[in-house]
């Protein structure tokens, strides 16, 4: 289910000229990181946060 939903994802954002999509993972979500890893790039961003 989740690559189909990243496919909608990559869909929707290419009808709309959209140049990039990019999200977030918690660091234990280790089943997401593996799906992940097959259909992106890691970055080397880190992402801060003022709470």
């Amino acid at each position: 289910m989740g690559r189909c939903l990243l496919e909608a994802v990559y869909a929707h954002a290419g009808k709309h000229d959209c140049a990039r999509v990019y999200w977030v993972a918690d660091k234990s979500n280790h089943a997401a990181q593996q799906l992940y890893n097959q259909v992106a790039q890691i970055t080397d961003f880190v992402q801060y946060r003022r709470l």
